[in-house]
């Protein structure tokens, strides 16, 4: 879709020289109207006419001419990127505060729909369960494995490296050979991902069994 002369001010704290404390040293009236004046800015390609009685009217300023440039220079007094040159007001900073596209001319601006950035997730989450499930496969008890698919992506999001799960599943299991533990006795698959960083530093008690004992474990 193209847009044609679309003016917007960018809501940031940029809008306040990086400081949204310099905003509060001005009154509610004098904030409103430093507010208008950034749109009214952008209205006329940053040339505002200093005209007293045509900005009252065209900002609807409520209060005399006297009133208004008295706020007019309490806002340049706070704000130095605000001043006035000759018969306009202009802000120094005006292409960082504003989107301004020139009249006459069309811009693209890419738009992401919500259900292609769901897609996009959905891919990340099959691209994560392919990998895991070369784990759950060499796991001794598969049981809860939607818990444990939820707690290996929760590790990898943290930063964990899906080598180290490999290490810590490869360390447990021969600790069940090592004690013989009793199937049942085996951790649940869903209990073991919730914290299999126990494992990883564990040393066996005897020679370590080859991956051809309890199968390879594949990216």
């Amino acid at each position: 879709m193209s847009y044609v002369n679309i003016v917007f001010v960018k809501l940031f704290l940029n809008l306040f020289d990086e400081d949204d404390r310099f905003l509060y040293q001005l009154n509610e009236s004098q904030q409103l109207l430093y507010i208008k004046l950034l749109y009214l800015a952008g209205r006329t390609q940053n040339k505002i006419p200093a005209n007293g009685q045509y900005l009252r009217n065209r900002v609807n300023y409520g209060h005399n001419d006297g009133c208004f440039l008295a706020d007019i220079q309490r806002i340049m007094a706070i704000f130095p990127k605000f001043a006035k040159e000759g018969n306009f007001y202009y802000f120094k900073n005006f292409k960082q505060l504003h989107n301004f596209i020139s009249k006459g001319t069309t811009k693209e601006f890419p738009c992401v729909s919500p259900d292609k950035e769901e897609d996009k997730e959905e891919d990340k989450d099959k691209e994560l369960l392919r990998s895991f499930t070369s784990l759950w496969k060499a796991y001794p008890r598969r049981d809860g494995k939607k818990g444990a698919f939820v707690s290996y992506k929760r590790s990898l999001k943290g930063g964990s490296a899906h080598s180290e799960i490999e290490k810590a599943i490869r360390n447990y299991m021969d600790y069940v050979k090592d004690n013989k533990t009793e199937p049942q006795f085996i951790k649940k698959g869903s209990t073991f991902f919730n914290n299999w960083e126990d494992w990883v530093e564990y040393e066996p008690t005897v020679a370590a069994k080859t991956s051809a004992d309890y199968g390879a474990i594949r990216d």
